[in-house]
């Protein structure tokens, strides 16, 4: 059995791109590098980080809807995102929750002094709501009891995720997972998404400086598994989104920032989607 995984592994990577593959390696590695800076230096570095990307990431999908034809504003939408970072990290979900109304109306008002199309506005709002409100939940996620730790899960059960899925697909990928929206994703390579991070979480959940153990050992472990298998449903679910967003506007990449990944949006599919669940989740755990 093992000699049959190693043939098979060693076949797909002779099949494999070798430049393409450590630049996505190099690229994961850098990222992944900051990210862990600016969780370990604190709510506001990492507030800030987020903030950044969030702005980055909206200027990158506007400039992508604006060269497909839509009448989209790149400057207010950035703006927009960066007050819901703000907002994310002095008054919380109902802070981010009063912005997008006032964005709303600023939006609608500019439609109406424009001639703008209605479904214009939609995506001017839709893009901001997409990146910014969703990775905002990271910002949501730091700021609960032991969230620090809570968004380090969130990052490395995503990431744990992803690689699962894209070697497991790889090797053993047979069946399709949504032909329709991506040829490469397969059955196979989901299920090892989900097995990845729910096996490394509940690990991490029995000990106890992680602090999910409530009532001991096994309570830590089954919060884990939880958490894992949370990520590991809603990881998927935002890589495939993206997915069909790209297909869409007929593009591979929606950037080309990240060494081996593409743009931010391609990097952060999967976890802005993997935060929103963690944040509801930890809430419901600690009440």
């Amino acid at each position: 059995m093992i000699s049959k995984v190693e043939d098979a592994a060693s076949a797909v990577l002779k099949r494999t791109d070798q430049k393409a593959l450590k630049l996505r390696i190099v690229g994961g590695l850098i990222t992944g590098v900051v990210w862990v800076i600016a969780v370990l230096l604190g709510r506001t570095v990492f507030s800030l980080l987020v903030g950044a990307i969030v702005v980055l990431s909206i200027d990158e999908l506007a400039t992508l809807l604006k060269w497909r034809g839509f009448a989209v504003s790149r400057p207010i939408s950035m703006a927009a995102g960066g007050v819901l970072a703000v907002l994310a990290y002095f008054a919380g979900v109902q802070g981010v929750m009063a912005g997008l109304v006032f964005i709303l109306l600023i939006f609608m008002v500019r439609q109406a002094a424009l001639g703008l199309r209605f479904a214009d506005t939609a995506l001017n709002i839709t893009a901001i709501i997409y990146v910014g409100v969703l990775l905002s939940y990271l910002i949501f996620i730091y700021g609960l009891k032991g969230g620090q730790v809570g968004v380090v899960i969130v990052l490395l059960g995503t990431w744990a995720s992803d690689v699962a899925a894209y070697f497991a697909g790889s090797v053993f990928g047979r069946t399709p997972l949504a032909p329709a929206i991506s040829a490469k994703k397969t059955w196979e390579g989901a299920v090892a998404g989900l097995i990845a991070p729910s096996v490394l979480i509940a690990t991490a959940g029995a000990i106890p400086q992680v602090g999910l153990a409530g009532d001991g050992m096994l309570s830590g472990v089954l919060r884990g598994l939880a958490i894992g298998m949370a990520i590991g449903v809603f990881a998927p679910l935002g890589d495939l989104a993206e997915s069909r967003l790209k297909r869409e506007l007929n593009i591979k990449d929606s950037g080309n920032i990240i060494p081996g990944h593409g743009g931010f949006l391609d990097r952060l599919d999967s976890l802005m989607f993997a935060s929103v669940g963690v944040y509801y989740l930890w809430l419901w755990l600690a009440g």
